[in-house]
């Protein structure tokens, strides 16, 4: 398995985590983030799920997905609508759901799959030490707010602690 990067810079943020990031609505009218994630199974082919927050999550979920039109270069969102029930929910307050198939049916219809998914080599291993304080890039759809040109999420630069 590959390095996390130590230093990502913005182009690397543009290119990786705010394209693995989608808007998730669901039957409260709350919004809130889903990353997708992929496993490689060989060189060419990889699985990919939705993840997020198993508390967010209620009887009907939304997914927003965003797309481009090849012929005409027009960006729209194909919404994909949810049960709780078809997502695996962990213990650890996780929730994930199998995405591969939204990807193919973009794909298959000859329109352009805008999003990425986050591959092991973006996870830190569980023996890596990340230190005690460190800038952070947040990416929310706080409130739902969303950037109507390419569909990317609000981010902004914080300081953790722990």
């Amino acid at each position: 398995m590959s390095k996390v990067p130590t230093k990502l810079t913005l182009n690397d943020v543009e290119n990786t985590i705010f394209k693995a990031v989608i808007i998730i609505h669901n039957d409260k009218n709350e919004s809130f983030n889903g990353t997708i994630i992929g496993i490689n199974i060989d060189e060419k082919k990889m699985i990919t799920f939705l993840v997020t927050a198993s508390h967010l999550l209620t009887d009907e979920n939304f997914i927003s997905v965003p797309y481009k039109d090849k012929d005409t270069d027009k960006i729209s969102t194909l919404v994909i609508r949810t049960r709780k029930f078809n997502w695996k929910i962990y213990d650890n307050g996780i929730a994930v759901l199998p995405f591969s198939v939204v990807i193919n049916q973009i794909e298959e219809e000859g329109k352009l799959f805008l999003n990425t998914a986050l591959g092991p080599n973006m996870v830190p291993s569980q023996n890596e030490q990340l230190p005690l304080f460190d800038k952070t890039i947040t990416i929310t759809y706080f409130d739902g707010i969303i950037n109507s040109n390419n569909f990317y999420p609000l981010s902004y630069v914080a300081y953790t602690a722990s």
